[in-house]
């Protein structure tokens, strides 16, 4: 090898070795694409082609938690908005989003993945003129598939209701309650030191507490106050006096006072020296 072929040969072969060598020192390698059949990596991050500092996607395995090295790790998943905040998040078999746009909703049964429990999907419903609108549906079931609740097209289908109150309102002004079920404190009575409740109905601002079962009659808390009583109601009430006595029952009384009692056989065998 003549010495021109020298200054062409030694600086391709220290090149080749140090292209071979630089992510070696770097730790970084920059293509545009890679072509493999299996990458092994500790995390894997997608950045944004405009902003090459800003991860908009992230692969990984969960941190080390302190104090307990040993504990179990998975993989996780999280895809972050331009503001840097996660919009999605998939850990631990746990689905962690604020928003899910889908066609329908299954919830399956952990010890049966063919039944499903619960299902939120769209419906259709029937308009008066016949044709059909789309609306959303509610179906929850129990592990026997039996229907346990239901909501679609304003109407609620269940078996039983617990709650502290209830109230029908008017459809054209929501803040009038036109009917009410709940339930209302009575004051604790002599040697109570806790109050009572019972059940009340009230009906168009008219409440009945006067049901079988109730406790005994004691002031209520919270009623509104009574009104006075008016003339006319005055009058009534001042009507139902006694009834007078009739000249029948008068004569009636007035026997029964001069009747003299009747004799017992003591009385009969007294005679008349003993009277004297």
């Amino acid at each position: 090898m003549n010495e021109r072929e020298r200054w062409i040969i030694y600086p391709l072969l220290f090149f080749a070795l140090g292209a071979a060598l630089r992510d070696k020192f770097t730790q970084q390698v920059t293509t545009d694409r890679l072509f493999a059949g299996k990458i092994l990596c500790e995390e894997l991050e997608v950045i944004d082609s405009e902003k090459p500092d800003r991860i908009v996607a992230k692969l990984s395995s969960n941190p080390p938690q302190r104090g307990n090295p040993s504990a179990d790790r998975y993989g996780v998943f999280l895809l972050i908005d331009s503001e840097g905040k996660e919009l999605c998040g998939v850990t631990n078999n746990q689905l962690q989003v604020s928003r899910i746009a889908c066609n329908a909703v299954t919830v399956l049964d952990p010890k049966d993945p063919n039944r499903a429990l619960a299902l939120l999907s769209a419906a259709e419903a029937a308009k008066p003129d016949g044709s059909t609108r789309r609306l959303g549906s509610l179906l929850l079931t129990d592990s026997e598939g039996v229907r346990q609740f239901g909501l679609a097209d304003d109407q609620l289908v269940m078996r039983q209701i617990i709650c502290e109150g209830l109230a029908v309102v008017n459809p054209e002004n929501r803040g009038q309650v036109l009917a009410a079920l709940g339930s209302v404190a009575a004051k604790p009575g002599e040697g109570a030191t806790k109050s009572e409740r019972f059940g009340v109905l009230a009906l168009n601002n008219e409440q009945f507490g006067s049901l079988h079962g109730n406790p005994p009659k004691r002031p209520l808390e919270n009623q509104p106050p009574q009104e006075p009583a008016t003339e006319d109601e005055e009058a009534a009430e001042g009507g139902k006096e006694e009834p007078e006595s009739s000249p029948a029952a008068d004569a009636a009384n007035e026997d029964e006072s001069s009747a003299e009692p009747a004799k017992t056989p003591a009385d009969a065998a007294e005679g008349p020296d003993d009277k004297a």
